[in-house]
Order: structure tokens, then sequence, then C-alpha cells
């Protein structure tokens, strides 16, 4: 009996598999209309106009962009430049100027795309976002650095057109850097079925590699819009690994899957849904590292009473990482000296805006000064950076935060102001989005944050790890510190790695306090490079040197030229507007 059913079941499956490849084919004929690229012919207005989010409000005399955009960037007014010395940040922004934008977008849609699960996904928006849909609010994001997605399907008309409307507010005094102002990531617009896998839904993981196999787990949410009763019960997910070439040589059948109830939830329509974790076995892997950045892709499709339902596709690399005191860090076995460089997301006098050419090029331009690793100083990059740094094999420390509980300096705006309410979603989508990039060999949960050395900062810490790992388990946890000693004890004994800002002469004595712990300069000075590279060199369990900055940067202007002062108060007046530290 169980031989004729695993008989029937490989049969079964086989025939699923030809109806994948038929069904790749027609989505992929598609896919221009059904995904259409919506970054394209927007209206913007710069100031609050009411009414702007309404559906029969004219803006045909509003200026015609495309996405991404950073209006920070472009002249002021009439005059040749983007730069104001009574600018509200002054310095930390470098004399530009934030406030208030609209941007709308008309859109018509095809009629057959009725009943469609649509996912609207912003890459990044700078900041305090509403986003409205045929002149219904449907979201929005307070922090302008972490993606977010908006199921928006009950707000659309299928057949007719549709005005999508952003209202963004950059409303100072948030920022120590530049930080840009708007859309300045892509946006997508993708329609799935009414049972699909979840938009960020799948995390692959590969625990476990030698020379001979590598074993590929895989974690796989999937949702519906039909409630459990009305769902048919035959529902099953197809796994292919795909080669560089395009051959499959991995593949997993995971028949019978099973939806339950579930409650609506932040935005999300689903109304049943089911977790599949299944263990995929590669024979012969071909391992990722920097010097060899080796892609594969995980093609799952959704199959519904043998129809296919969703097609997914999600690129990995098969890499193994260990952190140790006494060897350093390894990478698939060899050790590795973390060689970095911080870098903000702006695209220098190109503005915040993530254009992928600017992107990639940011990448290359990395490796060829001979780095081998970034610390996203002090927030998550663009999806066109990560997607450089997989192809390429850029190692990449990836930092969410720059502030929890308080306040920087007089930033009363900055992401302190709404922690307590977004941290748990922020950290959410931060993961989520990014889990599946190799290059990503840490998160660090913040940069010099103000109550590191109290009970607040340590039940924060703890709080946020816990939240991480519960998303993805595989990767360690870091900080980047400017403190140490007994007092950073409690704060420091939280992260699996430590990034000491600016702190070499505690190297040896925390060492000693903690052999086990691993370290690394998460800043350091561009012109102290040579002398911080020695303690890598030297110091097993000082794994890396990061130094402040790679790449020059608009705003906390000229700290590279009249160096760090107290207090923020004595940088170079207007029209400085460089950090100078490139």
């Amino acid at each position: 009996c169980i031989i004729k059913f695993n008989l029937f079941s490989m049969l079964r499956a086989s025939v699923l598999v030809l109806l994948t490849h038929l069904i790749s084919f027609y989505s992929y004929a598609m896919d221009v209309n059904a995904n259409p690229d919506i970054n394209l012919d927007w209206r913007f207005h710069l100031g609050d106009m009411k009414q702007s989010a309404e559906v029969n409000f004219d803006a045909s005399e509003w200026q015609k962009i495309q996405l991404p955009h950073d209006w920070s960037i472009k002249d002021i007014g009439t005059t040749n430049s983007p730069f104001d010395k009574d600018a509200i940040d002054q310095y930390d922004t470098g004399y530009t100027k934030g406030g208030i934008g609209w941007y709308r977008k008309d859109i018509k849609l095809n009629a057959e795309l009725k009943g469609s699960v649509a996912i609207l996904e912003f890459g990044g928006i700078y900041m305090n976002s509403q986003v409205y849909v045929n002149g219904t609010l449907v979201g929005g994001q307070h922090y302008g650095y972490t993606s977010f997605w908006i199921d928006i399907s009950n707000k659309l008309k299928f057949g007719e057109n549709n005005t999508i409307a952003v209202k963004v507010n950059n409303n100072h005094l948030n920022s120590r850097w530049y930080s840009g102002s708007g859309i300045y990531r892509p946006v997508s617009l993708t329609f799935k079925s009414a049972t699909h896998i979840q938009h960020w839904g799948t995390f692959v993981n590969t625990p476990e590699i030698t020379d001979q196999l590598a074993i590929i787990k895989v974690d796989t949410s999937i949702v519906s819009k039909v409630a459990v009763e009305q769902t048919k019960k035959n529902i099953s997910l197809i796994q292919e690994v795909l080669d560089q070439q395009g051959h499959v040589v991995a593949r997993q059948y995971n028949a019978n899957v099973t939806l339950t109830s579930t409650h609506k939830k932040n935005n999300s329509a689903a109304q049943s849904s089911a977790n599949v974790k299944s263990t995929i076995t590669l024979p012969r892997p071909i391992l990722w590292s920097g010097s060899s950045p080796y892609l594969y892709k995980l093609k799952q499709t959704l199959v519904v009473d043998d129809v296919p339902s969703d097609v997914s596709e999600t690129e990995f690399g098969i890499r193994q990482l260990t952190f140790d005191a006494n060897t350093g860090v390894t990478l698939n076995g060899q050790t590795i000296l973390l060689k970095g460089l911080n870098i903000h997301h702006d695209n220098y006098l190109l503005g915040a805006a993530a254009y992928q050419r600017a992107e990639e090029r940011k990448v290359e331009t990395i490796l060829a000064a001979g780095f081998n690793a970034v610390r996203t100083a002090h927030n998550p990059p663009s999806v066109a950076f990560l997607n450089a740094a997989d192809r390429l094999g850029l190692l990449v420390i990836n930092e969410i935060f720059d502030a929890w509980n308080y306040a920087k300096f007089d930033h009363k705006n900055d992401y302190s102001s709404r922690f307590k309410l977004d941290w748990q979603q922020d950290v959410s989508n931060f993961i989520k989005r990014d889990r599946n990039h190799p290059s990503v060999i840490m998160w660090s949960l913040g940069n010099e944050i103000p109550e590191q050395n109290e009970a607040l900062g340590v039940n924060t810490a703890a709080m946020l790890k816990a939240h991480v790992l519960s998303l993805d388990s595989s990767r360690k946890i870091t900080i980047g510190a400017n403190t140490a000693g007994e007092k950073a004890d409690p704060y420091l004994n939280v992260f699996d790695v430590v990034g000491y800002n600016y702190q070499e002469k505690h190297y040896q004595s925390e060492h000693k306090r903690f052999p086990k712990r691993v370290m690394y300069g998460s800043e350091t000075y561009s012109n102290l490079a040579f002398e911080y590279w020695q303690y890598v060199e030297n110091l097993p369990y000082v794994i890396g040197d990061f130094v402040w900055t790679g790449w020059d940067y608009i705003g906390e202007a000229s700290i590279g030229w009249t160096g760090y002062a107290p207090e923020w108060k004595n940088l170079a007046p207007y029209p400085w507007t460089l950090a100078y530290t490139g």
C-alpha cells in the first residue's frame, strides 16, 4: 500500500512539475500586464495641498517624475543649488531641506485581474508616509529606511482607472546625516492568486554543508483569502533548486498542505494560512564566497487542485560562517579578515535615490578599492545594493537603527519618537526582506545607542535580539557600541559579536575579562586605518575593522576637516555640505 501510494505521489508530482513549467511560460507572457512597472510617470508636488489624495483631484500641473525620487537633492526654487544656509537641520543634513511632498499616479488595471491579491511594496520612503488608494488611506510607515508592503486588493477597481497617492513628511530634526526626502527607492505592484506564497514568506537556510551535499532548510508561509471551509483540500508545494544555467539540481514535493484559520492582521486580508517546513538535499553544492559568489535559485510552485496557483523564485547562496575568539571568522572553513568600511545609503551628489546602476557601481567600487565587507550605517540598504553584493561577493553587516528609546542630541523626531510603537513591525520587515541574501553575515541592531549603559538599554537589546532570532536564527547578532568596561558589560554581553566604535584601547582588556568575546572595530578613524589593522592581523578575536567612512557623504558637514567637535556644535558653517571623511 505504501509503495503504491509513493508511486502515485511521484507520478502525480511529475505531472505537476510539467504543469509548473507550462504555467511559468504563461506567467512570463502575462507578467507585463499582471505586474506593471509602476515607477514610471508619477506626478509630484512639493508642499501640502488639501484634497491631494482625492480621486478627482487635478494634478496635471504637478511635476512629472520617475521613481526613485529624492526632492532634497533638487535645486531649491529658482536657485542653482539644493543647499540653503537657513535650512532647519543645518550641518546635520548638509544644509538641505525636507518638508512635505505629495506623489500621485493613475493606473488602469485589466479586468481579468479581478479577484487577485494586489501587493504594493515600497522599497523606502523618507519619511512619515501615508498611502492612499482611490482616496482611501490604506497604510504607510513612519520609519524612512525599512521597506514595507500593503495588500490593496479590496481598494482597487479592475477594468477601470485607479489612483495611488502618497504623502511624505520629512519633518526635520530626525537625522544626523543626509537622509533625502521622498519615495527614494523603487516601488512594485504584484498580483497573486487568492491562495499564494506570502510576500517575503520564504526563508532559505543551509545549516549543514559538506563536500558531498548541502542540507537546505526552507520555511514557507502560505496564505489564502478563502476561508478554510471553502478552501479546496488538495494543496501542494513543488520546490526546485536551479543552478546558474537554469538546470534543476534538486527537487522537493510537499503534498497535503493544510490551511488553518487566521485573523485579519496588519492590513493582510488572509483568512487562512499554513507554514510549510521542508528539507532539500543538494548533491555536490557549489559554495558562495567573496571570491566565488555562486547563486542558486529556489523556484516554488503552489498547486491547488492540480492547478498551479502561484510561482515564486528566491535567489540564495550556500555558505557556512563561524565566529570564534580563537580562530576568528571563517567562511566555508577558510579564515577571513573583515577589511571593511562604513557607508551611508546616499549616492553622494545624486542624493538618496537608489538608482540601480548607482547601487551596483557602489559595490563594484568598494571591492575594487580592496575592501571585502561593509557596515550599512545606520540603516538597511536598498535591495539593489544587496543584490549586487550577492552577485559580486561583498560581505554585509546589515544595520537597522541609530536610536531606540532616547533621542540623540536635539533630534526630537528621530526614531526614538516612534520606537515603542513601531519597532516590532519594522524589525520584522527588515529581517524578512533581507534574510535570503548570502552577503548578509550579521544583523546589527543599532549604533551608539544613548541608553547602552542603562538597564533600559540591556532589556531593549535582549528584546530586539529575541525577535530577530525568532525570524532568523542562522546569523549572529551584533551592535555598534561606543562604550566599554564594566559599566558596559550587561549590555555588550547580550550580543554574539561586539562592534566597538573608536574603542581600540579596550580590545585587550575586554578580551582578558571575556576570553570568548568576538569583537571588531565597527567604526575607526580612516586616517589611522593602518594602526587599527594591526589589531586585526595580530589578535584573532578582533575579526575586522570598518573605517569611518569608505565613501564621502552629504551631512555631518566637515567632521573630517574640523575633527569630531565636542557637543557637535563647532562644525564648519555653510557652505560646508560634505562630511569630508571618504
